[in-house]
């Protein structure tokens, strides 16, 4: 990969039937996006590049899409990465890695605020790690927030 490329987004997608028009609005918003076809260029795209957010259609990258959004995880790590799945929404693709599922057509401006939450909440997760490690090389113990389970 070249060193020029300043691409935060990646989008994983077989064609350019959704990728392309999603790229262009993306790129226009400011969320630099690089496009890859399947798994090996985008495990190759998160240890080059400095990825901040994963796109992948669900459609067109078939059964080894389920695997992936835990592969690029797995591969960013210690980062989080916050990876967003096009297709059905179905409850099981959390359990594969999505943190989102968006049915298509998706809007770059929808995709935008979603890579917005997304990231900040990476961010803040690394923080929070970070904070509890150092509190740990101090001797104290910082435990988690609990989970507050009461509607909005």
């Amino acid at each position: 990969m070249s060193l020029s490329v300043q691409a935060r987004i990646l989008i994983v997608a077989r064609d350019d039937t959704l990728a392309g028009p999603l790229a262009e609005g993306l790129d226009r918003l400011g969320w630099r996006t690089i496009t890859a076809r399947g798994r090996f260029a985008a495990v190759a795209a998160i240890t080059d590049l400095q990825i901040e957010g994963v796109i992948i259609d669900l459609r067109g990258v078939g059964e080894e899409a389920l695997g992936l959004a835990r592969r690029l995880k797995a591969a960013c790590a210690p980062r989080r990465l916050p990876v967003i799945a096009i297709g059905d929404p179905d409850p099981i693709l959390e359990t594969y890695g999505f943190d989102v599922t968006l049915a298509a057509p998706l809007h770059p401006a929808q995709a935008a605020m979603r890579l917005e939450t997304l990231v900040r909440t990476a961010v803040a997760e690394e923080e929070f790690e970070l904070r509890t490690e150092t509190f740990a090389e101090f001797g104290r113990k910082l435990d988690p927030p609990e989970n507050d389970v009461s509607p909005y």
